[in-house]
């Protein structure tokens, strides 16, 4: 029975590591700008726009949350769209505003606004020409 003994160890921390969330979590990082990142953890349906918080290896802000399912940005601003919650016949449309977005996570973010708000502000804010370069499944 002794001699069992190490090789039951070794099978169980086998199944342990095997089974364990931390293997089988999937995620998703795409830088957009700077500190600014798509991520999702666990489900393609919690997408979100979150920010490195300084100082912290690993620590993020989640600026947008879920599910942005389109983003673009130039030097001074980001734009995404998002669904939020289960209806994706509603659309919010955000603007982060870079500049602004200095300290406190929600500081320089417009939103959620819907498509008529958004143009307008686009328009006032000299942005119309930035793309939604970053487009991914509006139904994850």
């Amino acid at each position: 029975m002794t001699k069992l003994r190490p090789a039951l160890t070794y099978i169980l921390i086998f199944i342990f590591c095997c089974t364990s969330c931390g293997l089988l979590d999937k995620s998703y990082h795409e830088k957009i700008i700077g500190n600014y990142e798509i991520e999702w953890v666990d489900l393609e349906g919690n997408q979100n726009i979150s920010k490195a918080i300084d100082g912290c290896s690993g620590c993020y802000s989640v600026i947008i949350d879920n599910y942005v399912y389109a983003v673009g940005h130039n030097q001074d601003f980001i734009i995404a769209k998002q669904h939020a919650g289960t209806d994706k016949n509603i659309t919010h449309y955000y603007i982060i505003n870079l500049t602004q977005n200095k300290d406190k996570y929600r500081d320089g973010v417009t939103g959620p606004v819907m498509k008529e708000v958004f143009d307008s502000l686009r328009r006032r804010l000299n942005i119309s020409d930035i793309p939604f370069n970053k487009t991914y499944t509006e139904n994850p």
